[in-house]
């Protein structure tokens, strides 16, 4: 798996989203590309704390025995 971490991994990533264009051929899914890069981006904010989470879900299934 491809790690953002690793300068050889982001170089490679970041050269495939630089190619990307509105005339790109998705592979799969629904969304369009500029969708797919909010969709990438506010995933990343979320893991690296630039945007607050909300607890989902019933408290159980968030404790030790719903897991």
């Amino acid at each position: 798996m491809k790690n953002i971490l690793n300068e050889k991994d982001y170089s490679e990533i970041r050269d495939r989203i630089k190619n990307l264009s509105g005339a790109s051929i998705r592979r799969w899914g629904k969304m369009d590309l500029q969708q797919m890069l909010v969709h990438c981006t506010t995933q990343l904010k979320l893991a690296v704390g630039e945007i607050p989470s909300k607890t989902q879900g019933p408290s159980f299934m968030r404790s030790g025995l719903g897991k």
